[in-house]
């Protein structure tokens, strides 16, 4: 498995989630990416244009999703960016329920994305929010 790049774009539309899901799980199917990177890069882009469509944006506009993933040897870098309102993710707690009965559903993606990801930052840059996430087969599943 060498270098191979994979560069999108898709509305900030939910309905494009699962398709943009499926092109990036077969681009790094076709490049011979560990099955667990597959799995957590397909799992964290779902939570991220999931968050992005659902509240980056205080209009109702088309707006645009850019999408870069980059494969190399054990490792994914992926990248998405958005022109919706400035978000800082340290200053994003959630609810601390006393119960599981009190808890509300959501509101717990951003914390998948950290622990699924080995390295996790939102910046803004250029009014865009760039979010940039790196995920690592683990030492231990690397001859699976």
């Amino acid at each position: 498995m060498g270098g191979a790049n994979l560069s999108f774009s898709i509305p900030n539309s939910l309905e494009e989630v699962t398709p943009a899901c499926c092109r990036i799980e077969t681009f790094l199917n076709e490049h011979d990416a560990h099955p667990r990177v597959v799995y957590c890069t397909q799992l964290v882009f779902e939570e991220l244009a999931t968050n992005i469509i659902r509240h980056a944006f205080s209009d109702d506009q088309r707006h645009e999703i850019s999408i870069g993933v980059m494969l190399d040897n054990d490792s994914v870098r992926m990248t998405v960016e958005d022109d919706g309102d400035a978000f800082d993710p340290d200053s994003w707690q959630p609810d601390s329920p006393g119960s599981l009965e009190e808890a509300e559903l959501g509101g717990r993606g951003l914390l998948l994305v950290r622990r699924m990801s080995d390295d996790f930052s939102i910046n803004r840059e250029s009014d865009r929010n760039v979010c940039r996430v790196k995920i690592t087969v683990p030492a231990e599943n690397k001859e699976q």
